[in-house]
């Protein structure tokens, strides 16, 4: 078995789990893994910046001599420290971006299909399922749509079924999506086409301005090499000229 000093650390001195960080970073790992344990991940992640930090302890008291000599080393090694302890909740928020962009232009797609099969009278929680098909199973929304279609058919109330999907998707559009099926399917209501395609041209319009924003996006990543291929170009050009003068 593994010995994991961070755990046994942590299990030692009792720890509660609960300051701001630590929920914060619960609800961020249970939102990017609705199947796992949340709580044992949770554990596991501060267990390793445990072990992290006691690493770069042990590492400064074998050093200290030869380290604490140089000022620019002792910053240099703290902000590496920082960066490092730093990077894996950095790579968290952008794995939730992500998941939450591909969530919002699946939904888009899937919405549409929903009104075209509601339309052509398929019934409501056939429709739901067969909207999302897709060849791409390991799409985000299919997933949870998939999932959505399991407790159904486990014969989850439709209430519950939904609320456990609004959870995992915690996206607005897909909130007031899910409370108008859920009201349709409950008591019936001759006007869900018309509020489905008033959603479906609010979608449009998201999905227009989240293409905006990847745009800038990528124009904003592209000003750092493009500049320093313009630098090599221009060194490339003057240096020859410099040698020539200079002799």
């Amino acid at each position: 078995m593994k010995l994991n000093i961070g755990n046994a650390c942590l299990k030692m001195a009792k720890h509660s789990y609960d300051s701001n960080y630590e929920m914060k970073l619960y609800a961020k790992l249970k939102y990017l893994n609705p199947d796992q344990d949340a709580n044992e991940l949770l554990k596991n992640n501060i267990a390793r910046k445990i072990n992290f930090m006691l690493l770069l302890i042990a590492f400064l008291c074998l050093n200290a001599r030869f380290i604490f000599l140089e000022d620019m080393i002792t910053y240099a090694i703290i902000a590496v420290f920082i960066f490092c302890m730093i990077l894996p909740d950095m790579k968290l928020n952008d794995m939730i971006k992500t998941r939450r962009k591909c969530l919002e232009l699946s939904f888009y797609n899937y919405i549409n299909k929903l009104i075209l099969l509601i339309s052509a009278g398929i019934n409501i929680t056939s429709a739901i399922i067969n909207a999302a098909n897709t060849n791409k199973k390991n799409d985000v929304f299919f997933i949870e749509i998939s999932k959505l279609h399991t407790d159904i058919s486990n014969n989850y109330s439709i209430s519950a079924a939904f609320e456990s999907f609004v959870r995992r998707c915690n996206i607005p559009s897909i909130t007031t999506f899910s409370s108008v099926l859920v009201q349709n399917i409950k008591k019936g209501n001759d006007e869900l086409i018309p509020i489905l395609k008033m959603q479906a041209i609010s979608c449009r319009e998201n999905r227009k301005s989240m293409a905006r924003k990847l745009g800038e996006e990528a124009k904003a990543k592209l000003i750092f090499p493009s500049t320093l291929i313009f630098l090599a170009i221009v060194i490339m050009i003057i240096y020859p000229a410099l040698v020539q003068f200079n002799v």
